[in-house]
């Protein structure tokens, strides 16, 4: 996907998470996506910052990626801290938060059905989804 590239970084505690929503909210609405929409990439960027800040003591930033193109928004959320994944991109060692990251990860599918969560290529996790075309 080539086109225009934005990115934002966030530390990982609760409120920022709301700094994510309103970034992503404004991109979208940049290139001319319906409410609903937005309001769908805002509960996805909701819900992958979420499950970064469960569980985390260091301050190593969340990176936020939104590549524009003519196959509209693909969208990144990139945790360096977090462990190893299993194939279904579930935690590989329970956790008491294992069932609540579950959960974020099955909304965000359910939203967006090509979401997948993978080893980011420095270390870490990436969600990654997309929007089709405005």
């Amino acid at each position: 996907m080539t086109g225009d590239r934005f990115a934002l970084e966030i530390p990982p505690l609760p409120a920022h998470v709301a700094t994510a929503r309103l970034f992503l909210g404004a991109v979208a609405r940049h290139f001319g996506y319906e409410e609903e929409a937005v309001d769908d990439l805002k509960l996805a960027v909701s819900e992958a910052c979420s499950m970064s800040v469960r569980d985390r003591d260091s301050l190593t930033p969340i990176r936020l990626e939104v590549q524009a193109g003519a196959g509209g928004l693909r969208i990144d959320v990139v945790d360096p801290e977090t462990g190893p994944l299993a194939p279904d991109g579930r935690d590989r060692e329970p956790t008491p938060d294992s069932f609540a990251r579950s959960v974020a990860l099955d909304v965000i599918q359910s939203l967006f059905p090509d979401a997948s969560i993978e080893p980011s290529p420095g270390g870490g996790r990436r969600v990654r989804f997309s929007l089709a075309p405005a």
